[in-house]
């Protein structure tokens, strides 16, 4: 099934930290990014207010705070550093 819906092969398709990023690195920058979705969650989705209509928004909007930098950033600091 995975084989179908992904056109490339799925080796290309790994999870692995880049080549200048340590394990403490990226585990801190997981932890931040999961800490920070969790918060906009917990705030927007599950405090019950006349505005809760718009969370989806927010949170859409931290979950592209959180895959910008932590997809990008890495690579970019590994150019930077050759």
């Amino acid at each position: 099934m995975a084989r179908a819906l992904v056109p490339v092969p799925i080796i290309m398709a790994n999870t692995t930290l880049s080549g200048g990023t340590s394990t403490a690195q990226g585990l801190f920058l997981e932890m931040f990014f999961t800490a920070e979705l969790a918060f906009v969650v917990l705030m927007l989705a599950q405090e019950k207010s006349r505005d809760t209509f718009i969370a989806p928004i927010g949170i859409g909007l931290a979950f592209l705070s959180c895959m910008i930098p932590g997809t990008f950033s890495l690579c970019l600091y590994c150019r930077m550093q050759n």
